[in-house]
């Protein structure tokens, strides 16, 4: 714990008007140097202007859902393993799209798992060894036929639904994915 002595002391280093000769360079190459640690200087720019180039920020301001879901499929595909891998993977495998779940869920599989976000925790798919908590209904399930995102990523079909279970019932409120309504457990 700083006493009042030692607080002064800090307080007065960081002052214009106690400046050294030293003090000043060296606490500049100190945030300088922890800055470029931290990232890249132009690092939230690049990142703005990837949002805009891939329409993230116009999915975002339309409450485009299925967009969401798509990028976010897309980049969580990333984590983990090194980008050309996944791209590569994805070019030649696919990934889930909102279109294929929504397609999927509208030929009504018959696993009531498959309901809501809710229903669906306690699913246990496991893409290698093709089982789940209600293996009398794999047979009508989606998640098999999910791709995953790289060859060793067996949970992507798991992720790619509860993200798909969250945004879908958010399509049909005002506002859609901006409405966090879909997150309450119902009554």
């Amino acid at each position: 714990m700083l006493g009042p002595a030692k607080s002064r002391t800090a307080v007065g280093l960081a002052s214009p008007g106690h400046r050294t000769g030293s003090d000043l360079p060296y606490g500049i190459n100190l945030v300088t140097t922890i800055c470029a640690l931290a990232g890249p200087p132009n690092y939230l720019h690049d990142l703005r202007t990837s949002a805009r180039k891939n329409g993230l920020i116009r999915a975002v301001q339309a409450h485009d859902s299925p967009a969401l879901f798509d990028w976010f499929v897309e980049t969580a595909s990333f984590q983990g393993i090194s980008d050309s891998v996944a791209a590569g993977y994805m070019a030649q495998h696919g990934r889930a799209r909102w279109k294929d779940l929504q397609i999927a869920l509208a030929a009504d599989p018959s696993c009531p798992k498959l309901g809501t976000y809710w229903q669906f925790y306690g699913c246990q798919y496991h893409k290698g060894s093709r089982t789940c908590a209600e293996p009398e209904h794999i047979e009508t399930c989606p998640l098999p036929n999910l791709p995953s995102a790289t060859a060793a990523s067996t949970n992507s079909p798991i992720r790619c639904f509860c993200s798909f279970a969250i945004l879908r019932p958010a399509i049909s409120l005002p506002g859609s994915m901006a409405g966090s309504r879909s997150l309450t457990r119902p009554q």
